[in-house]
């Protein structure tokens, strides 16, 4: 614990029910209870250096592609009936900022959060959504949606949060050349 934690769950999205078509997994919610449980025993060992302890740690977190992949975008959900993408990227933000609120409240005070990547153009999207091979215009354009809410979110956590640092990784750009 003492070096790193890592709680990352395949199929987890920021909201609960991403990625339940494709079995059990810990949701972003749940992965927030079990770092509480992990700072209750660093308490036990650390006492009173438990605060700074978590003041050192950078804490990364990239979360949000199955909220699109394995919920949005699947043909049998009801979510993409519900809610036009741009109305999607705000609901998802909101639960975000109250999750990574959560997380400073926890201790952390240097926060990294990854923009999503380029998951128009992964193979099975091109296949189920792109035209003639290209990526899918519809998953990239919602992308875009929630990698822009992202960056405002970003800014106005750095406002609210002044005794914290937090900054957006741009995943669609991480490879020198626009994806889509």
């Amino acid at each position: 614990m003492m070096n790193g934690v890592n709680y990352a769950s395949g199929s987890s999205g920021i909201r609960d029910e991403a990625g339940s078509n494709l079995g059990t997994h810990v949701g972003f919610n749940q992965q927030l209870n079990n770092h509480q449980v992990t700072i209750s025993s660093l308490t036990k060992t650390l006492n009173d250096s438990t605060s700074a302890h978590l003041n050192q740690c950078l804490y990364t977190v990239g979360i949000g592609s199955n909220d699109y992949i394995n919920d949005y975008f699947l043909p049998c959900s009801a979510t993409s009936t519900q809610y036009t993408p741009d109305e999607f990227a705000g609901v998802l933000i909101d639960q975000y900022s109250k999750q990574i609120r959560t997380l400073h409240d926890a201790g952390a005070r240097k926060i990294a959060l990854f923009g999503l990547g380029a998951i128009g153009c992964t193979p099975n999207s091109i296949v189920l959504f792109g035209k003639n091979g290209k990526c899918a215009e519809n998953i990239t354009g919602a992308v875009l949606l929630f990698n822009g809410r992202l960056k405002s979110l970003v800014d106005q956590l750095n406002k609210e949060l002044t005794d914290s640092k937090v900054i957006y990784i741009n995943s669609m750009g991480t490879l020198g050349r626009k994806p889509y």
